[in-house]
């Protein structure tokens, strides 16, 4: 399951990390999902209503986000702060890694 307090999501077979706490950045998001009528939901209205309701918002978010790939979100979302989460061998294995010798 997901933690409470992770912006990872479930999309169609990969977890995708979403992290849009401000009101730009969440129009942005619901309107990529193709969810605008979040914005004007009493439940996520405001910064503190989203995460009073986090719960539901979540909840609402992870149905939009399995319709499609992760690679396809990720295509869609490169304006917003998101991002792929690695499995431990992409981690281990990611150029970043290999070019400090961290591992």
């Amino acid at each position: 399951g997901q933690r409470r307090n992770s912006g990872a999501r479930l999309c169609n077979g990969r977890a995708v990390d979403v992290r849009v706490q401000d009101a730009g950045l969440f129009a942005k998001l619901c309107d990529v999902i193709g969810r605008a009528d979040l914005l004007t939901d009493e439940r996520f209205d405001t910064p503190s209503h989203r995460s009073r309701n986090r719960e539901a918002l979540t909840s609402e978010i992870g149905a939009a986000l399995v319709t499609r790939t992760s690679q396809q979100w990720l295509a869609e979302m490169a304006h917003l702060p998101v991002g792929a989460v690695r499995t431990i061998d992409e981690a281990l294995q990611a150029p970043e890694v290999l070019a400090r010798d961290l591992v």
